[in-house]
């Protein structure tokens, strides 16, 4: 496999027993204390969030929606269908200006959900991935704990030892590629309004690696991964940045990946690495 060292990347495994490993490292402008985008790996801590919820009595995965949240009158799909992206929602609610706007989240900085865009558009339980669904699932969150992102924080990301993680980082802190004229590129506002639930959180790289450790102690798939052929899949992307994590199945180990402007790249080379670490025999590094 070709380096790319245009498009700034690094990797590290994190094994079971607590050792860290560098896989590659990460060049310039990433740093230890800079803090990186996670996109919809943000996902994973909402659906173990609500896993927490339910294990509190809070919610019941077949509650329906809109009993939960009265508000989103049309939300008439279950908590469990949500978490699946099963409930029919469109992947935005605004999909064709999502294309077109350089950052499609812009119009909700700030604001709730309009309920009436959260209706299914398709049947119940037929499959469609959801930014929107999650941001269902914030407010469900919202809703029967006070505060998503509090509840996150004090239920999933602190038992896993992650301290860094933010909405709003500063940006100074922010870990972005720069534009010719040596600026920062400028990151899309998901973690500022209602979609911060299915994309929005930042930390530094090694709070992100915590995170993911944690998820996959158990040997089932956890909560907001998806079941792959051989491994457990989460990632995530936005403007810039992308992050990608797998976890062979049968193994407590996991390998993170982090880049900036690699694109799905980033992904096909996480699985290189990993399969290298499977099987040594079938090693592509290099070059």
């Amino acid at each position: 496999m070709r380096r790319r060292d245009a498009r700034p990347w690094g990797a590290v495994v994190q094994a079971g027993d607590g050792t860290l490993r560098p896989l590659r490292d990460f060049p310039a402008p990433y740093r230890p204390d800079g803090l990186v985008e996670w996109g919809s790996v943000t996902k994973a801590v909402t659906a173990a969030a609500v896993g927490a919820a339910v294990a509190k009595g809070l919610v019941q995965l077949d509650d329906d929606v809109s009993r939960v949240v009265p508000r989103l009158t049309a939300a008439r799909f279950s908590v469990g269908e949500v978490l699946e992206h099963r409930a029919g929602l469109l992947r935005m609610a605004h999909p064709l200006r999502a294309t077109v706007q350089r950052d499609p989240y812009a119009d909700v900085v700030g604001r709730r959900l309009d309920p009436d865009v959260v209706a299914p558009v398709l049947r119940r339980g037929e499959v469609l991935y959801s930014n929107l669904g999650y941001a269902v699932l914030g407010e469900v969150l919202d809703t029967v704990t006070g505060d998503w992102w509090a509840w996150s924080t004090s239920r999933v990301l602190d038992p896993a030892g992650v301290s860094t993680a933010t909405l709003r980082p500063l940006p100074p802190e922010r870990v972005l590629p720069r534009r010719r004229d040596g600026t920062e590129a400028a990151p899309w506002t998901i973690g500022a309004g209602a979609y911060a639930a299915a994309g929005g959180v930042w930390s530094t790289f090694a709070d992100l690696t915590r995170f993911l450790a944690a998820s996959v102690r158990a040997p089932t798939t956890p909560r907001g991964w998806q079941r792959g052929r051989g491994a457990d899949l989460v990632n995530g992307a936005t403007r810039h940045s992308r992050a990608c994590a797998l976890r062979p199945h049968g193994s407590t180990d996991v390998v993170v990946a982090h880049g900036l402007r690699t694109g799905a790249a980033l992904d096909r080379w996480t699985i290189e690495l990993t399969r290298a670490l499977v099987d040594p025999s079938d090693r592509e590094r290099g070059g």
